[in-house]
């Protein structure tokens, strides 16, 4: 089990850490702007500040990803969808999961989730 991917580095990637707690991988400031808005199951956020919020509320676990697959977009972006299964803390069962990303360049041309959604 791992904890939630946020980009295609940290989700694709074979050397990807297996044991970091849910949902942070990694210092997430970085990859949002005051634009980006997520979606995670009940909680939702836009800009830096409201991101937080609704992460700091999802539940702690660990989860397996099972499929990542990347897509272009005509405006030069990235589509990263996600599938898996999530253990939450302190239940018995997995749940299937599935993690939407839309990956953007700002004006100086670093990537950025513009738009998530986790479900």
């Amino acid at each position: 089990m791992a904890n939630r991917p946020f980009l295609p580095a940290c989700c694709c990637s074979p050397a990807y850490p297996p044991a970091l707690p849910f949902p942070s991988c990694c210092s997430l400031a970085p990859f949002y702007r005051e634009t980006s808005q997520v979606v995670f199951e009940k909680f939702s956020g836009a800009g830096m500040a409201g991101i937080g919020e609704a992460l700091g509320a999802a539940p702690e676990g660990a989860h397996t990803v099972e499929t990542c697959d990347i897509y272009p977009v005509a405006d030069a972006s990235i589509l990263v969808l996600v599938t898996g299964k999530i253990q939450l803390t302190g239940e018995t069962n997995a749940l299937p999961f599935a993690h939407a990303m839309m990956v953007a360049a700002d004006a100086a041309g670093a990537p950025y989730i513009s738009n998530e959604i986790f479900r």
